[in-house]
């Protein structure tokens, strides 16, 4: 018993450390001839990273009459094949890639070297930024022949992963640039990127006590398990106790946030803060920071930015679009105004604090007149220099302490 144990034990090791001897016989994309020269090294030098594969380079000597047969895997003579390196060669490895204007279509190849096996063993897909930078695609190639065998990928799992109940439909999920997901995407793991289509509803994802809101027509990168990058289109954040972070592609922004929407179009990537305290970074500027608070938005295009106050009508838009997903006392309490708010001229009728009625009745006038909208006015001056009328001095005589021009609009 003891001598057939010790010959089971030596079979099984040598099974555990047989190799499996391939080969990359070639890339066949839409790319230019050079990369498309260099890639099956890439791939085998990749693949050699794994200890269940021997990687011979069969093109080194052969690469001519390899593309020879136009990159089709039947058109390969198995004879041949089997006797480029004397038969030791198992099975050779060939990636096909058809472009599909928005994606880019590759498939990994099978092909026995001395038998009349091809298959297609997986079909990737990558998005159509890949075709302008296909650099990572050999990993990318090289981790999907890994798998074949039940090898180790190159990336890490994921540490944090959102689910969507129900799925989001017209959207991908994207790693680096191959496409994980199409059409139907029920998890968003970290490490990857959410781009949503034209239709579908919005939906909240939370992050801690952070909820954030993601819209159609945007895409959103997850890069820790604590922080959304909004990549294009609207990301909206109810924020908790903790404190907020909001990064866009032209800014990033910390503090807290209690109700802020963040969204790019173009070139210009604009913070609306409607309640709370925010301090916004242009990533590409040369001034350090600017301080937001309630009712004001920031705008930049990474250099300068440009500061200003929200309206009401912007706050009623911001109030509809949650209301699916807040019930109306818990927003009507997000949204009430804070003492810094009040502050604000115009924000409500009592603040200006004025005992002749003759005067508010003025003011409003001037406001319809001049065409500022009926939340907070931007403009300073327009309304304090009247043709007719200076109502400065008696602002001031009625104990209005909040109506000095320069208040207006800060």
């Amino acid at each position: 018993m003891r001598l057939i144990f010790i010959g089971f034990l030596f079979y099984a090791v040598g099974m555990t450390h047989a190799k499996r001897h391939v080969a990359v016989l070639g890339v066949y994309a839409p790319f230019p001839p050079d990369l498309l020269r260099e890639f099956p090294a890439h791939i085998g030098r990749m693949l050699s990273s794994d200890d269940q594969l021997v990687v011979y380079d069969l093109r080194k000597n052969h690469a001519q009459a390899l593309d020879s047969a136009g990159g089709n895997a039947e058109g390969w003579n198995r004879q041949w094949l089997n006797s480029l390196h004397g038969g030791t060669v198992q099975q050779g490895l060939a990636v096909h890639c058809n472009d599909m204007r928005e994606l880019l279509q590759c498939r990994l190849e099978l092909v026995g070297m001395g038998s009349d096996l091809s298959v297609t063993y997986d079909t990737l897909f990558f998005h159509a930024e890949a075709k302008s930078d296909p650099t990572s695609l050999p990993q990318e190639w090289a981790d999907g022949f890994k798998r074949m065998w039940g090898g180790n990928e190159s990336s890490r799992a994921s540490a944090q992963t959102t689910e969507f109940s129900p799925p989001l439909h017209s959207a991908m999920l994207i790693k680096g640039t191959r496409v994980l997901y199409r059409d139907s995407v029920r998890f968003f793991p970290q490490g990857t990127r959410l781009i949503r289509g034209e239709r579908g509803p919005v939906v909240e994802m939370k992050l801690g006590d952070q909820r954030f809101f993601l819209f159609p027509k945007s895409s959103y990168s997850l890069p820790t398990s604590r922080t959304l990058v909004l990549d294009s289109g609207r990301l909206d954040l109810v924020g908790g106790n903790d404190s907020s972070f909001l990064l866009g592609p032209s800014l990033r922004a910390v503090g807290k946030a209690k109700l802020a929407s963040l969204s790019h179009e173009g070139n210009t990537t604009v913070l609306r803060l409607f309640r709370g305290r925010l301090v916004v970074f242009p990533l590409l500027g040369t001034k350090n920071s600017f301080e937001l608070q309630d009712m004001e938005s920031f705008s930049t295009r990474g250099y300068a930015g440009e500061r200003n106050l929200l309206s009401l009508e912007e706050e009623k838009r911001m109030r509809r679009d949650l209301e699916e997903f807040m019930a109306g006392a818990l927003l009507s309490q997000l949204l009430a105004p804070s003492a810094a708010l009040r502050e604000k001229l115009f924000y409500t009728q009592n603040t200006i604090r004025s005992a002749d009625p003759e005067l508010v009745d003025f003011m409003g006038a001037g406001v319809e007149r001049f065409g500022i909208p009926s939340g907070i006015p931007t403009l300073e001056g327009e309304l304090w220099r009247h043709e007719d009328k200076n109502p400065d001095a008696a602002l001031r005589d009625a104990g209005c302490y909040l109506c000095s021009p320069f208040r207006v609009g800060r």
